[in-house]
């Protein structure tokens, strides 16, 4: 008896923990907000854009979209300081060599 009663109590806690964070913070998705950075202006203009562009689609598809940009876009700049860090240390090399 006294386990599950413990375990019952352990799933109310775990359910609670996930819904809490499931929530949204001022009408932003928590996982949207946290892609962004902390950057709230950001993370509501990508809203506004899918919703613009992609009419009629759920909210959650919206919060998904604007984080697979994000992530797509971090990508992309992270690749390219690879790709000018690389030219600049040829450079470098090529100066002093």
């Amino acid at each position: 008896m006294i386990i599950q009663i413990v375990l019952v109590t352990m799933l109310i806690f775990v359910l609670g923990l996930i819904w809490r964070n499931s929530r949204p913070i001022n009408g932003i998705d928590r996982n949207l907000l946290e892609a962004a950075q902390g950057d709230r202006e950001l993370a509501r203009r990508l809203l506004i854009r899918a919703r613009a562009k992609y009419p009629e689609k759920s909210q959650r598809w919206y919060v998904e979209k604007a984080i697979n940009e994000l992530n797509r876009d971090r990508l992309w700049c992270s690749s390219l300081d690879n790709r000018y860090s690389d030219i600049a240390l040829k450079k470098r090399g090529n100066i002093l060599g």
